[in-house]
């Protein structure tokens, strides 16, 4: 909604495949990974996940996140 996100995955494994095109990726435990503003995806979860992740804008000012 407006801003970056940046995700760790703790626990859990999903593919993640941006809509409009794109490779999906797979995400597992310590995988890291940044969707910036705007970024449409689908999560196929095989797996819960837990993940920590920050919501940052453009300047790298982090508004909101969970550890």
């Amino acid at each position: 909604d407006g801003n970056d996100e940046t995700v760790c995955i703790i626990e859990g494994r999903a593919t993640v495949t941006p809509q409009g095109g794109g490779d999906s990726v797979t995400l597992e435990p310590g995988t890291t990974a940044f969707f910036p503003e705007g970024t449409r995806s689908l999560w196929e979860i095989h797996e819960t996940v837990k993940k920590s992740f920050h919501h940052h804008d453009a300047s790298g000012e982090i508004l909101a996140g969970i550890d």
